[in-house]
């Protein structure tokens, strides 16, 4: 076929059998577009493309949309399997597996868009990415939208892989995992833009980068961003692994860990930049740099800042180390501790 469009159905149990089978409900060789109110896919299976398949690109929108317990057998996308964008509005994943492969609810070969009100991205499991799987950027905006307890068996993103930059604004992650990789709720091969107002991260789990991993630069900013008791279970950044710059504004972080690497809550191979008003560390525990390690330099400005009973359990900075320079203004140090080390609250090479 060329293109498919539906709209008010319901495919369920549905299943491409044969070898090299593709699209449990749907093969569609350009583009497709299911819109409406209330379209449910549930417990098909295909090779790739346990839902959907198309050649082209797909958008999902309308209202009450679910793909559920969808399976790719073999390769990618337990849902959905797009080899250019996939663009979804207002859509519920659960469930969702791609057993051997990539993406548990969206693979897609170019750029993924997510919009509108509660998406859910929920129990999706798959080798990277967990939920979803971009071999280009992601955006994820809108409000109320949650991904929860998703999983990447084997790499990285235990919610989300992108080969490139990743973008998110009003966005809740909670206990997803990257058991053997890294980037608990987030990896991302390029830079990665946290904004808006009150984005979660809590009880992720990843290898390195808790949280989010990034092989370039990470920025968050807005109002109400908090990382809580994310954890990375042998490398660094129990929160945040940045290969490059960390910038952060107005961010709370409170019981992150590194538990066998450096930066409770912030690993960064650059520079650091704690700005705005309010940032506070609390409980952080890592190795060397309780919250914060840097291997240049850091800097921490504005109002209100606080680092509060972080840990470094073997090594130097209870708070924070830089191999660097280390520049504070209005900062309040309260109960830090280097267990072992030097620089209760901060060490500067």
């Amino acid at each position: 076929t060329t293109t498919a469009t539906v709209e008010n159905v319901t495919f369920t149990g549905n299943e491409a059998i044969i070898e090299n089978s593709v699209g449990g409900a749907i093969y569609a060789d350009e583009e497709v577009t299911i819109s409406g109110d209330e379209n449910t896919f549930a417990d098909n299976k295909a090779q790739q493309g346990g839902a959907v398949y198309t050649d082209a690109s797909i958008t999902v929108d309308g209202t009450d949309n679910t793909f559920t317990n969808n399976i790719a057998t073999v390769g990618d996308g337990g849902a959905i399997y797009a080899t250019t964008t996939a663009t979804v509005e207002n859509v519920t994943f659960t469930g969702n597996e791609a057993e051997q492969g990539d993406g548990g609810a969206i693979y897609a070969g170019a750029d993924v868009t997510i919009s509108g009100d509660e998406n859910a991205f929920a129990d999706n499991k798959a080798q990277q990415g967990g939920a979803v799987y971009t071999d280009a950027s992601i955006t994820v905006d809108g409000t109320d939208n949650t991904f929860t307890n998703n999983i990447a068996t084997t790499g990285d993103g235990g919610a989300i892989y992108a080969t490139t930059t990743a973008t998110v604004e009003n966005v809740t992650f909670t206990g997803n995992e990257a058991t053997a990789g890294d980037g608990g709720a987030i990896y991302a091969g390029d830079d990665v833009t946290i904004s808006g107002d009150e984005n979660t991260f809590a009880d992720n789990k990843a290898q390195q980068g808790g949280a989010v991993y990034t092989d370039a630069s990470i920025t968050v900013e807005g109002t109400d961003n908090t990382f809580t008791n994310n954890i990375a279970t042998t490398g660094n950044g129990g929160a945040i692994y940045a290969t490059t710059t960390a910038t952060v504004e107005n961010v709370t972080f409170t019981g992150n860990e590194a538990t066998a690497g450096d930066g409770g809550a912030i690993y960064a191979g650059e520079d650091v930049t704690i700005s705005g008003d309010e940032n506070t560390f609390t409980d952080n525990k890592a190795q060397q740099g309780g919250a914060v390690y840097t291997d240049a330099s850091i800097t921490v400005d504005g109002t209100d800042n606080t680092f509060t009973n972080n840990i470094a359990t073997t090594g130097n900075g209870g708070a924070i180390y830089a191999e660097t320079t280390a520049t504070v203004e209005n900062v309040t140090f309260t109960g830090n501790e280097a267990e072992q080390g030097d620089g209760g609250a901060i060490y500067a090479g």
